[in-house]
């Protein structure tokens, strides 16, 4: 219903605001998807055709509400989607790599190394949107999981691979976009080159190209 609906705005970007069962309770998350066959696409997702953005409706002026999340930047990120960008860590979801909310130091450090094992034996296996300038991003639950705060900076990863020690630091964009970190130090959120690049070719597509002429 959301892309027929989207067919009959040419030139426009229809975006649903979605609410729940009573004037308390906002439903489900937000969500958008690139167009499928825009850009390159990361072995960790599957293809989605969504020809609009859903949000929450939850504006909050006091708080963080969904909304004026991050100064608008929750708005941007499922924008971004829609127009191209993945995540900067694997998966539609955080962490992406199959650990639970809360595990100890050690299972996460060694579910991230088995998912690096399975994906090509490199940290770029945590580089979720492949593109060249956004840092492999091992999400804040690894964060959350060694005990530091979210802005500390780089951490690292100790485990086994094939029976033998490795490591592997992580140094991510904390204030970008497409990640979960939500911006660190006081400073914008941003997007990379090689984001906006895609954008830009993303509006391109057969799917987008609407947005720009006929």
């Amino acid at each position: 219903m959301g892309n027929n609906a989207a067919v009959a705005l040419p030139g426009k970007i229809l975006v649903y605001l979605r609410w729940g069962p009573d004037d308390a309770s906002f439903t489900g998350n937000a969500n958008a998807y690139p167009p499928p066959g825009a850009g390159t696409k990361p072995p960790s997702v599957n293809d989605v055709i969504q020809n609009y953005v859903a949000l929450e409706t939850k504006l909050d002026l006091n708080q963080n509400g969904f909304l004026n999340l991050l100064n608008g930047a929750h708005v941007a990120h499922e924008l971004g989607h829609y127009l191209g960008l993945y995540h900067t860590f694997p998966g539609w979801s955080a962490p992406g790599y199959g650990l639970s909310e809360n595990p100890t130091r050690a299972q996460a450090d060694q579910a991230v190394i088995d998912y690096i094992a399975a994906n090509g034996g490199t940290a770029d296996a945590l580089n979720g949107d492949a593109l060249q300038d956004t840092p492999p991003d091992p999400t804040h639950i690894l964060y959350q999981a060694h005990g530091v705060d979210d802005c500390s900076g780089g951490i690292t990863v100790t485990g086994t691979m094939n029976g033998v020690s490795v490591s592997f630091t992580f140094v991510p964009d904390q204030n970008n976009v497409m990640s979960y970190f939500g911006g660190c130090n006081g400073d914008p959120m941003r997007f990379s080159p090689g984001q906006i690049r895609q954008m830009h070719q993303t509006l391109r597509d057969p799917a987008r190209k609407h947005l720009v002429g006929p």
